[in-house]
């Protein structure tokens, strides 16, 4: 009997000690993908859903023209909304025909932002 109350007991404070995913994460992340991660990115996926992409008005310079492209859409407010992923250093897309760059930040800064590093 003993045994049997320990793993529900051990079951019950996994589960509820465990971190939460939000199920818009999974548009672009597997499950497997997301399993393997740490609790600590976890949080920073969680954070960045709301704060990990921003817009930058620009000219149309030499300087942006070897960004890649992408259409910005105002409709559009998460990297998720994008089909993007979180990378190691951020990363810089450039809509010519609004003079629009969008800025999606990278672990490092949102790691930096909820003071984890």
């Amino acid at each position: 009997m003993r045994y049997y109350l320990f793993l529900f007991f051990l079951f019950f404070t996994l589960f509820t000690f465990s971190q939460r995913v939000n199920k818009d994460l999974y548009k672009v992340y597997s499950k497997k993908e997301l399993s393997l991660m740490s609790d600590t990115d976890i949080t920073v996926l969680n954070y960045a859903i709301e704060n990990a992409i921003y817009f930058v008005d620009v000219n149309d310079k030499p300087s942006i023209s070897s960004l890649n492209s992408i259409d910005i859409d105002s409709n559009k407010k998460t990297f998720i909304d994008y089909h993007l992923k979180l990378q190691n250093s951020n990363q810089y897309f450039v809509d010519k025909s609004k003079g629009k760059m969008l800025v999606v930040k990278s672990w490092y800064v949102l790691k930096n932002e909820l003071n984890l590093n």
